[in-house]
């Protein structure tokens, strides 16, 4: 357990986590329904019929209760139906889909991961006229309910690429924490098979090319890139031009993570670290104090 990750460790109703969910207030752990004490377990129970889950629940408390554990709150699951399309249509009811074009989407997937035609790669790449307007609303809800003074856009790869997209086009102060972003996604391997047979789809917009929008770059944001150090394409081909673009602005920092990792992934200490230093880096380009200042100074990368 002590290997877990801290916000695992803490549990979502510690003073820490809290602050960092916005679960102050109204919100705050005091007035949940349960949740308050922090479980140990959380355990489904599934049966063949109603009189089955019944028995074995019964027999689950049984046990439980033989070896001191008390019962924080139950919920009755619905009937599992023919029908298993969920609100967003996803089609099984119990995980996220496989994205129809992936690598695991064409290997021994399940055709019932594949039903939506709406579930392919490319929607989180275009879907600006469908979703932008959306998040930049949300924002603006979270900043002023939360008096919040700047939003920090976090995404890998392609999540890294809208990321730094939405902080360039959201009118308000931001910091993009990215890693490996892409510039010009029509470029990428990927992008023929996974993207293009997707691109007919309603609400969707052109792929921006990242540089492009630089013009909107501004004193008020802070980019913070990071590549793992095997990563050279989308070093050279994707990072490369960002930060040549902005190059003479103090508002930005690339680095390279020394994590032996894959394309796009970051360990849990690298994400706690380097989003320490980007935030106090950020708050002192503001000029505002920090309250991650004296977390931010062990960084295991080269810059």
């Amino acid at each position: 357990m002590k290997g877990f990750p801290a916000p695992y460790l803490d549990g979502m109703a510690s003073p820490a986590r809290a602050r960092i969910l916005g679960d102050v207030g109204d919100n705050s752990a005091d007035r949940w329904l349960w949740g308050k004490s922090c479980p140990d377990v959380a355990l489904l129970v599934y049966g063949r019929s109603a009189a089955a889950v019944t028995e074995l629940e019964t027999q689950i408390k049984l046990l439980a209760t033989l070896h001191g554990q008390d019962f924080l709150h139950q919920i009755d699951l619905k009937e599992i139906v023919r029908d298993k399309s969920e609100p967003f249509g996803f089609v099984d009811g119990i995980s996220q889909p496989t994205i129809r074009g992936t690598y695991k989407g064409l290997r021994q997937s399940d055709p019932i991961h594949l039903v939506t035609p709406n579930s392919g790669c490319g929607w989180f790449l275009l879907g600006e006229d469908e979703f932008m307007p959306r998040i930049l609303e949300l924002q603006q809800d979270m900043l002023t309910r939360f008096e919040l003074r700047g939003t920090v856009w976090h995404g890998l790869s392609s999540g890294g690429y809208a990321a730094l997209k939405y902080c360039l086009r959201s009118p308000r102060d931001g910091l993009a924490f990215v890693v490996a972003p892409h510039n010009d996604p029509t470029i990428l391997p990927q992008w023929e098979q996974e993207a293009v047979p997707y691109l007919g789809l309603p609400g969707w917009g052109e792929p921006a090319v990242t540089t492009d929008l630089l013009a909107r770059w501004s004193a008020e944001k802070y980019l913070h890139a990071m590549l793992s150090e095997d990563e050279a394409y989308f070093g050279l081909t994707h990072l490369k031009p960002i930060m040549t673009a902005l190059d003479g602005w103090e508002n930005v920092r690339a680095l390279v993570l020394r994590n032996g990792r894959g394309h796009g992934f970051i360990s849990d200490a690298d994400y706690e670290t380097q989003l320490a230093a980007a935030i106090h880096d950020w708050e002192a380009h503001r000029g505002t104090p920090s309250p991650w200042k004296e977390r931010s100074t062990a960084c295991p990368t080269s810059r």
